[in-house]
């Protein structure tokens, strides 16, 4: 049982993505033949859940609110209540929850718009201030449960090389990215072993991030005998 001093809807997408529950004996079941779960249909039968025969990427597996009614690829996903949610407390009270597939962020926008849909996820940056306008609209900006990260290829002879990797690190304006890319709606994350989010448990409140410094990163390198 996980309790937070305030909602933070972002950790319900933790188990959400390409994570989801498989039944075991039935991904045994492909493994032992191909290995793709994109190739071999199965057949499944869940007590008050998903019922039928395809493929497990498409098998719909949970304990949650809603259960899977309908699948058109590439238009929408329909999900149904589910009337034996454990939480129960008359909830859900929503009948029916259909998310939809839009080719591109232009026709997402204009389906906000004209209220042909009453919420999008994940929208450009970009996006936001024109909404923001739009008076029966509201748009919610959270921290989410990631970092955005570049990896760097420590096979690399000289990025092998702690100090050009720092000096790297300070040549990156990342604030200005944070600002121009995603209109100052996020933070740039303190420095870490890992990637930690603002606002994390584990994470030290008093932790600082590498400032942008050309001038210093310049120095690090002449000091290190690059040229």
């Amino acid at each position: 049982m996980v309790h937070f001093k305030s909602v933070y809807a972002a950790y319900l997408t933790l188990g959400t993505g390409p994570y989801g529950v498989l039944p075991d004996h039935l991904l045994q079941q492909v493994w032992a033949k191909t290995g793709d779960i994109t190739h071999d249909k199965v057949t499944v039968s869940i007590p008050g859940g998903y019922s039928g025969s395809d493929t497990l990427d498409k098998v719909m597996v949970g304990t949650g609110p809603f259960m899977f009614k309908e699948w058109v690829t590439g238009d929408h996903l329909t999900l149904a209540r589910n009337p034996h949610w454990w939480g129960g407390g008359g909830r859900p009270y929503l009948n029916e929850i259909r998310v939809k597939f839009d080719a591109d962020a232009n026709t997402e926008l204009n389906e906000l718009r004209t209220n042909t849909v009453d919420m999008a996820l994940d929208l450009r940056p970009s996006l936001l201030p024109s909404l923001s306008r739009q008076s029966d609209v509201t748009t919610v900006t959270i921290l989410d449960s990631a970092t955005e990260h570049l990896d760097i290829n420590l096979h690399n002879t000289f990025l092998k090389d702690v100090t050009l990797r720092k000096a790297i690190l300070m040549a990156i304006d990342r604030q200005r990215i944070v600002d121009t890319l995603l209109l100052g709606r996020t933070v740039v994350p303190p420095d870490a072993w890992m990637c930690i989010q603002t606002g994390a448990w584990c994470l030290d409140p008093n932790a600082k991030h590498t400032p942008y410094d050309v001038s210093a990163a310049n120095k690090l390198l002449n000091d290190a005998g690059y040229t």
